[in-house]
């Protein structure tokens, strides 16, 4: 969460199987005040959204990596991993003959 003028955000995703939704759509709220992550519902809502990420907005975030140019890879290697593991290692649907 990050504070903003008298208000805080924050966000999650939600795992539905669609690589490509789970990982570009954001459900987002902005909290009055400050508010711990166990009283978020206690606080007062001044808005909530939804925040979407397209192709070439997805392809210009990755220009904006910074840092030594192996951790960078490093990164992209454990991130392609972890939604490997998520996506391509459940059981499929069979298909109905």
């Amino acid at each position: 969460m990050a504070v903003v003028e008298g208000a805080v955000g924050g966000g999650f995703g939600r795992v539905h199987g669609v690589a490509w939704r789970d990982t570009t759509c954001l459900f987002t709220r902005i909290l009055e005040g400050h508010a711990e992550p166990e009283d978020d519902d206690l606080a007062v809502e001044r808005a909530r959204g939804l925040v979407l990420i397209g192709p070439a907005m997805f392809a210009r975030q990755l220009t904006t990596f910074r840092g030594h140019p192996a951790a960078v890879v490093r990164f992209g290697w454990m991130f392609g991993r972890s939604l490997a593991k998520v996506y391509w290692n459940r059981p499929r649907p069979r298909l109905a003959a």
